[in-house]
């Protein structure tokens, strides 16, 4: 039900409103309130490094929640969205990307990319009407964070700092809870 979506916004200890989190308020926000059924959050657009055997070039990438895609109920076109837990690093290939450099091939499934120097299992190509978080911006790869964590060092220390706002972070509200009483909740 789209109506049980909201966007949530946290407030810096000084400054006005701001449409990021920190991943600890994330996990605070999702397991330590009653006002979400579920949460997800992804990150804005990266620059990493593709190495192919063609040679490198520069890709558009989006750190999400595992979750993510089923949250939103966005269907990979070929294969399977992320999981809880993962059996190592996994990626999947903005649709576009996969018809223009893999020619549209299933046989993608199982492949290994490298991102960052890092080899990626490909897990499943996202939905033909999906091209990222963001309005016109055309993803070519998503992560998860549990892999994120190993393609920049740093990113675990961020996710660990609540200073670090550096998330954008979808709920889903109980269908019991109205945004006025969500709102009063969360302040």
């Amino acid at each position: 039900n789209p109506s049980e979506l909201v966007r949530v916004y946290t407030k810096p200890a000084e400054g006005p409103l701001v449409d990021i989190v920190s991943y600890p308020d994330f996990l605070n926000l999702r397991d330590d309130t009653d006002v979400f059924s579920d949460a997800v959050v992804s990150s804005d657009v990266l620059l990493l490094n593709l190495v192919t055997n063609e040679g490198s070039n520069m890709v558009l990438v989006e750190y999400y929640s595992s979750n993510y895609f089923q949250f939103s109920g966005l269907r990979p076109s070929l294969g399977r969205a992320f999981i809880e837990a993962e059996d190592g690093p996994v990626v999947m290939i903005g649709y576009n990307e996969w018809r223009r450099e893999y020619g549209g091939s299933p046989d993608i499934l199982g492949q290994t990319v490298r991102l960052n120097g890092h080899p990626l299992t490909v897990v499943g190509v996202g939905p033909a009407n999906y091209q990222g978080a963001f309005v016109g911006v055309d993803v070519q790869y998503w992560v998860p964070l549990d892999t994120a964590v190993i393609l920049e060092e740093s990113l675990r220390e961020e996710m660990e700092d609540r200073g670090d706002r550096s998330f954008f972070m979808l709920a889903r509200m109980r269908p019991d809870v109205g945004i006025t009483e969500a709102t009063a909740a969360l302040d």
